[in-house]
C-alpha cells in the first residue's frame, strides 16, 4: 500500500477552524457597547451634514467727508441686516460677496479685509445644518441702480447699529469700522487698482472646498 506523506491543506484547514472554535468558547471575547447620550447623537448628525457657508458684505462709501454703510431688508419678513449670500459651489467667500453686490447690489466694490466670522444652524427638511459665516470689509467704487434686496439704505454708523437688530451683526459693524479706520491710516483704500481688479490679492489666495447648497 503506497503511503501519502506531508500534510493535507483541506484537513489542516479544519483542524485549525476547530482549535479556533474551542479558544472562542473556552475564551469568549466580551462585546464593548458604548451608549451615547441623544444630544451627542445628534451632534454627530450635525457634522457628518454638509456646511452651508455664507458671505457677508460690509460695504461702506465716503460722501463728501461721511462714511455711509450699506444695509438692507432681503424680505418683508426680516428686518435690517448686513447683505449676505450662500457661497456656491466652487465659489471662493470673496468672489460671493462681489457677486452679490454686482448682481442685486448694482455697484463695483473691492474687498480690503475680512471683518470676522460667525456659526449658526438652520433647519433643511427635518434637518439640522451648520452654518459658517464670513464677513468682509467692502469699499464701494461705482453705483447702479440696486434691484436685488426689498428695501436698502446707505446710513451713517449709528442710524446702522440702530436699525440692525442682530446682536451678532452690531459686533460685526463694530469691527468693520475699527478696520476701516485702519484701512484708511494705511492709504489702502486710496491705493490704485486695476479696472478688472476687485479683491486684494491676499484675501483671494485660497480657495473655499466646503461644500454648499447652491
Amino acid at each position: 500500500m503506497q503511503t501519502l506523506t506531508g500534510s493535507n491543506p483541506v484537513l489542516s484547514a479544519a483542524r485549525r477552524a476547530s482549535v479556533v472554535q474551542r479558544i472562542k468558547f473556552r475564551f469568549p471575547v466580551p462585546k464593548l457597547w458604548v451608549r451615547f447620550p441623544p444630544d451627542a447623537q445628534e451632534r454627530e448628525k450635525n457634522m457628518k451634514a454638509k456646511e452651508i457657508l455664507i458671505a457677508g458684505a460690509t460695504v461702506y462709501k465716503k460722501l463728501d467727508d461721511k462714511v455711509l454703510w450699506f444695509i438692507v431688508k432681503q424680505s418683508d419678513e426680516n428686518g435690517w441686516e448686513i447683505p449676505k449670500t450662500t457661497v456656491r459651489r466652487g465659489e471662493s467667500s470673496v468672489r460671493a460677496v462681489i457677486r452679490q453686490m454686482g448682481e442685486q447690489g448694482g455697484m463695483r466694490t473691492k474687498v480690503l479685509e475680512e471683518v470676522g466670522r460667525n456659526i449658526a444652524s438652520a433647519t433643511l427638511n427635518g434637518k439640522i445644518v451648520p452654518q459658517r459665516y464670513i464677513y468682509y470689509l467692502m469699499l464701494q467704487r461705482g453705483d447702479n441702480e440696486v434691484l436685488g434686496f426689498v428695501e436698502y439704505d446707505w446710513v451713517d454708523f449709528n442710524k446702522a447699529m440702530k436699525k440692525v437688530e442682530n446682536k451678532k451683526e452690531q459686533k460685526i459693524l463694530e469691527k468693520a469700522r475699527e478696520i476701516m479706520k485702519e484701512v484708511q491710516k494705511t492709504g489702502k483704500d486710496e491705493a490704485k487698482w486695476d479696472d478688472e481688479e476687485e479683491v486684494f490679492p491676499a484675501l483671494d489666495a485660497e480657495p473655499i472646498t466646503t461644500e454648499t447648497s447652491s
